[in-house]
């Protein structure tokens, strides 16, 4: 017996002492083997990753006469992974699962040319997974992930205007379906903020329009990629000193009501601990809701007015929905009741808020939407506006945090069972058993706005250029409510919480990190009518 046959003799035999062969009538899932090195060494993974990888860029020698027992065993493991399935949306989940970064390319481009639209839950799926490849990766996506990201947009956008390649504006084309008769003038295309307020700095300064003043706000994406256009807004920000009051505990506004009879105003409806939350987290969640005038509503208040958000279809701003006052109480009645970190138990690229999940009450609930129900789209789809999800998810982001690109989910409304003990009685679906209800578009709250970034940006890919994704920004306003369309695959709007500013320097507690301004957003949904059956057919 040669040295070669020995050593592969000795081998098996450690392999076979070391770990058994789980029984014909035991699947894998059932043995108590939980990483692959309880099997194989380190060492034994990486030469046999760096063998297939040598053997693949030698594609003629794979059917050597040499190679047929390796041929076998790369089969049986082959026949050992889940099945992807045979359809075009199948098998791109499974390239990107493996970042098979050039076949993924390859079935979108079929996807494209068959006309294939992809449902929103495997839309989100594939965003995930192109974050997923950014972990641990410096500077972001990489050039070639975001390639594939623009390739996915493509699938799922509908048609707009944009820029060529010398970034002059071409024409917009129609207005999306959901835009309402309400809407106010639409701007030129191109037009990427008010003519009277000039490009600012994060602070509110105007500067000059040149390829650095371009670059603000850069995030977490690939430069050579993005081609990120100015900043729009809508008005002067307020720039209350709004965080470092809260920071400070000296946040205060008219009527303000102590701490302890604050709390009072408040119950909580529902506990899910970490480990039983969707995805898991470190922290529970905890839903507050709160009694009718806890929030002390304007009795006047200014007509509130509608800015179609250019270059981004179907988005729009709603100004001063809110007053600085009503703003300033949510936030006072979240630090009196806590906000709690969001730390995935698993890893995730986003530095992510703390959040404080309230419950408005339907007195808060019906003066907000008697403001703006008359600038909303009456209908989307066929479906008829029904209200406002009252499950608030009011987040802090703290210097440096960012809400990485993503694609928003629909849900359901919530509600309550009277029939219930109060800590257990809140409904995930309130919706009417004869009357299906889901959200259709995202309703982002702006609670503050004296902060440098934190721009709500969305990417769109380029009506010119394939490979190159336009960034279109919007400043948040306090006050102000940015809406846009989700819940279908095609039309959602890929998009991120931008980077808060702040500057390097000794964090509370100890230790060097980003310190300076935070920012304070409410995150809910506008619901409207479905027919039955068809959003669970879109997830």
């Amino acid at each position: 017996m040669g040295k070669t046959a020995k050593r592969r003799k000795l081998a098996s035999t450690v392999i076979a002492k070391s770990v058994a062969p789980p029984s014909p009538s035991t699947s894998a899932d059932d043995t108590e083997i939980t990483s692959p090195f309880a099997v194989i060494s380190q060492d034994d993974l990486d030469i046999a990753v760096d063998t297939l990888e040598q053997l693949a860029a030698h594609p003629t020698l794979l059917k050597h006469k040499d190679l047929r027992q390796l041929r076998s065993a790369v089969w049986a493991y082959s026949q050992s992974l889940p099945n992807p399935g045979n359809s075009l949306t199948a098998r791109l989940s499974s390239a990107l699962e493996a970042g098979a970064w050039t076949d993924a390319r390859v079935l979108l481009a079929e996807m494209k040319i068959r006309g294939i639209k992809p449902k929103l839950g495997a839309l989100q799926r594939w965003v995930r997974e192109c974050d997923a490849a950014s972990v641990g990766v410096e500077g972001g996506w990489s050039e070639e992930v975001m390639t594939v990201l623009d390739g996915i947009l493509r699938v799922c956008q509908p048609a707009r205007g944009g820029y060529d390649d010398d970034d002059n504006p071409l024409p917009v084309g129609g207005a999306p379906e959901f835009s309402s008769t309400n809407a106010a003038p639409k701007r030129k295309a191109g037009e990427l903020h008010d003519a009277a307020e000039p490009f600012e700095d994060g602070e509110g300064k105007p500067v000059p329009v040149t390829a650095e003043a371009l670059a603000i706000d850069t995030g977490s994406t690939s430069q050579s990629v993005v081609r990120r256009h100015p900043a729009w807004s809508v008005g002067k920000p307020h720039n209350h000193p709004i965080y470092a009051n809260a920071m400070a505990n000296t946040l205060t506004h008219n009527g303000a009501m102590p701490p302890d009879l604050l709390k009072t105003k408040f119950t909580a409806i529902s506990t899910i601990p970490g480990p039983e939350r969707r995805p898991a987290n470190l922290h529970p969640a905890i839903i507050y809701a709160s009694q009718p005038g806890t929030i002390a509503m304007d009795e006047t208040h200014p007509p509130v007015v509608r800015h179609d958000v250019p270059d981004v279809p179907g988005a729009f701003l709603l100004q001063d929905a809110l007053s600085v006052d009503e703003c300033t109480q949510i936030i006072r009645a979240g630090e009196t009741m806590g906000f709690l970190p969001d730390i995935p138990a698993q890893g995730d690229a986003s530095v992510l808020a703390h959040n404080f999940i309230w419950f408005a009450d339907r007195a808060f609930h019906d003066t907000l939407w008697s403001r703006i129900v008359h600038l909303l789209p009456e209908k989307i789809a066929g479906g008829k506006v029904w209200g406002l999800n009252v499950r608030f998810r009011v987040y802090r982001y703290v210097p440096g945090a960012i809400y990485r690109p993503h694609i928003d989910g629909a849900w359901p409304p919530s509600g309550t069972d009277p029939t219930k003990p109060v800590h257990d009685s809140y409904v995930y679906d309130a919706s009417p058993p004869d009357k299906p209800l889901y959200s259709r578009l995202t309703f982002l709250i702006y609670l503050n706005d004296e902060f440098p970034g934190g721009h709500t940006t969305f990417f769109l890919p380029s009506p010119t250029r394939d490979g190159i994704l336009d960034a279109h920004s919007v400043k948040p306003r306090m006050g102000s409510v940015l809406v846009f369309p989700h819940g279908e695959g095609r039309g959602s709007l890929l998009h991120e919480g931008s980077a808060v500013g702040g500057e390097l320097g000794e964090r509370e507690g100890g230790g060097k990190g980003v310190v300076g301004e935070g920012k304070y957003v409410i995150r809910t949904d506008v619901v409207y009518e479905v027919q039955r059956g068809e959003v669970r057919d879109k997830q």
